[in-house]
């Protein structure tokens, strides 16, 4: 029977896994089909759960077929074998859940984040090194064979490749499950011994209304944390709510969300302005009136204070938009000048000499580091943000119509884009193929490399650009240039203003470094300027008088 693995629910119970057993068997195993509680409630992990039972199961009928020894085998033994398998899966699950503190928020976000890291290097496995993959799998095939007391199969036995196949299903789901729970709203919660579903109240944060005086400012902030879980924020964003949130629990105490005004606005921003720098470390015993109220410590910045500030006011708006609240009393209360002084700097010439001058080869090639040459100088020569340029593919390189272009793109689960209008292709500056970067991408292609920059990694809360800017902060430090505004994201206000200075078209500075065309662009065009205009009009009129010498 087709798709005789699919499951159904009966009233009142968890899933069932069936599984018709094929004629050629059914003398021997003396019945048609049998059923298996899935021990589960949760339509999408009981559908995940069958399929690999069903890869097991198949396996298990062709070695019946094939080997004598296994003719003895019972539909009890069957069960067996397969309720040992979900077990062992469930067990998995539940250790990851009870091992994780979800009585601390920040330690169940690392979590969640952590396992969703795997998940993402698993599939990225399979995509990308799927035979490596396989044969790192064939151990555990095994395994479970002879934990069953049979002998090894072949790996090419369609048995093996099957139950194989099973496991790959299985730990995709164990991710989708560990995701469930951790997220704090898990349908069932599940007695292993028994097999069958205990319900319970949902630990799922309930969406309270305007009206429901009982909102608290703490469950509308694990509302919001949870959103931009579901929208798929990165995790730094993620992070950055997190801390934001928290603070302004600190701060205001978690009041019903009725209660709050603009007063509360106002001692937030008061707040943030005299809160020391790196205050978690230095003084983790302290509690903010604590810290309020100590004399000649280093604040933090505005850049800081912004940052936090804006989730706040994000958090508000979307709490409008859910019914929670009436009015956003945080909008508005962080003073303009501060935020204008927010606004990096551009390097002067002066500064870009030093920059590009003999100690960034000492710094970066001569220490088998050409990723800090070359990011910086493709910073300095297209305006792209860091970790656009770090996390580029040996592939983003590429000839199109007759010009040497640098794909921009979100094209790849592991590359993003800061805005719709970020996804862009744009040319290569001809100084960049003087200095022979197209030699340099060759070379890393015939490494077999698959990164531009193999050297650069994405971590768990952090983009492949974190380790280029903490080296160019200490560069710019060793360089006697670190100042106030000044940071690798200066490159960018240095190519606008070089622009800009030379009186370049305003959208086609825009095209470059990929801002909206919208308000900022002044709405000039909607199509993309052809590459040969761009290259001529714009991206050649970068020149900063830097002599090739003093750059290599």
């Amino acid at each position: 029977m087709k798709n005789s693995y699919l499951v159904h629910r009966k009233t009142g119970s968890s899933y069932l896994f069936r599984s018709v057993v094929p004629l050629d068997l059914q003398p021997l195993l003396e019945s048609r089909q049998f059923q298996l509680s899935l021990g589960c409630g949760i339509l999408s992990q009981s559908r995940l759960l069958s399929f690999y039972l069903n890869r097991v199961t198949q396996s298990l009928y062709n070695l019946i077929r094939e080997n004598p020894e296994m003719k003895k085998l019972t539909i009890s033994d069957i069960k067996e074998i397969l309720k040992i398998e979900l077990e062992k899966s469930k067990r998995h699950v539940q250790h990851y859940y009870l091992g994780t503190n979800r009585f601390s928020e920040t330690d169940r976000l690392k979590s969640l984040l952590n396992n969703q890291e795997q998940e993402e290097q698993f599939r990225q496995n399979l995509k990308q090194n799927y035979r490596q993959t396989l044969k790192e799998l064939n151990p555990k095939v095994n395994q479970i064979l002879e934990e069953q007391g049979y002998g090894p199969e072949p790996i090419n036995s369609l048995e093996f490749k099957q139950l194989r196949e099973g496991l790959i299903q299985l730990k995709l789901e164990q991710y989708e499950q560990k995701r469930i729970l951790l997220s704090g709203n898990p349908n069932v919660v599940e007695n292993s011994e028994g097999m069958e579903p205990v319900e319970s109240v949902s630990t799922s944060v309930q969406l309270d209304s305007v009206e429901d005086n009982s909102l608290s400012l703490s469950v509308l902030c694990k509302n919001f944390i949870q959103s931009r879980v579901d929208r798929g924020s990165t995790p730094q964003t993620i992070m950055d709510c997190q801390n934001s949130a928290d603070l302004l629990l600190e701060v205001v105490g978690d009041l019903p969300v009725n209660t709050l005004d603009h007063s509360h606005g106002r001692e937030f921003v008061q707040t943030l302005k005299k809160l020391p720098k790196n205050r978690k470390k230095r003084y983790p015993n302290k509690t903010i009136s604590d810290l309020v109220e100590m004399e000649n410590v280093e604040l933090i910045g505005d850049k800081t204070i912004s940052k936090l500030f804006s989730k706040i006011i994000t958090m508000f708006n979307w709490s409008i938009n859910q019914g929670y609240v009436k009015e956003n009393y945080f909008k508005g209360k962080l003073d303009s000048t501060r935020q204008k002084q927010v606004i990096e700097k551009h390097f002067t010439p002066s500064e870009l000499e030093l920059i590009y001058g003999d100690s960034l080869k000492k710094d970066s090639l001569d220490k088998d580091r050409p990723e800090r040459y070359w990011v910086t100088l493709i910073s300095l020569y297209s305006g792209s943000r860091l970790n656009e340029i770090c996390q580029m593919n040996v592939s983003d390189i590429k000839e199109q119509d007759g010009i040497w272009v640098i794909n921009l793109t979100n094209d790849s689960e592991d590359k993003s884009v800061k805005t719709v209008s970020g996804n862009r292709v744009v040319p290569i500056h001809p100084k960049l193929i003087d200095l022979g970067l197209l030699d340099y991408v060759e070379e890393i292609k015939s490494n077999g490399e698959i990164k531009l920059f193999p050297n650069l990694r994405k971590g768990k809360i952090s983009s492949y650009g974190s380790q280029i800017s903490q080296w160019f902060g200490r560069y710019l430090e060793n360089l006697g240039i670190k100042k106030k505004g000044k940071n690798f994201h200066s490159f960018r206000h240095t190519v606008v203003n070089h622009l800009t200075s030379k009186q370049v078209y305003e959208p086609f500075i825009k095209e470059l470094i990929g801002h909206s065309h919208g308000t900022m662009t002044m709405d000039v065009y909607g199509g993309r300027k052809p590459l040969e205009v761009l290259l001529n009009e714009c991206v050649v009129k970068l020149d900063y008088g830097i002599d090739g010498d003093e750059i290599n």
